[in-house]
């Protein structure tokens, strides 16, 4: 039977990969802690660790990228809050001559956020 996630779907091929990796790398290093491994086993050993560094490199290059994107997408917006809060501020005299077609949609700004 092959491994399933706890959705019950099964594993993506990077996911069996890393899990491939993980019991070849505890396998080895019982070896190793028993004093049986071989200089094969332990180029092996060597190979799987210097991968694991290598994707685990990887994915903190990636989420750094993914926070400054973040980062940069909330100041954009932030911007664009202020923006369009300053153009209510401008125009609120005027909304008050006019009031909405629809009262109940109207925002209320008696409300503060928290």
């Amino acid at each position: 039977m092959s491994a399933r996630r706890a959705n019950g779907h099964a594993l993506k091929p990077a996911q069996k990969a890393r899990l491939l990796r993980e019991a070849a790398v505890d396998a080895l290093l019982l070896k190793g802690a028993a004093g049986v491994l071989s200089i094969p086993e332990a180029v092996q050993l060597a190979e799987l660790v210097a991968e694991e560094r290598r994707l685990d490199a990887l994915t903190r290059r990636r989420l750094t990228e993914t926070t400054r994107a973040l980062e940069r997408h909330r100041e954009a917006a932030g911007v664009e809050i202020r923006r369009l809060e300053a153009e209510l501020t401008r125009s609120s005299p005027q909304s008050l001559e006019h009031p909405p077609p629809f009262p109940e949609l109207a925002v209320s700004r008696t409300h503060s956020e928290p």
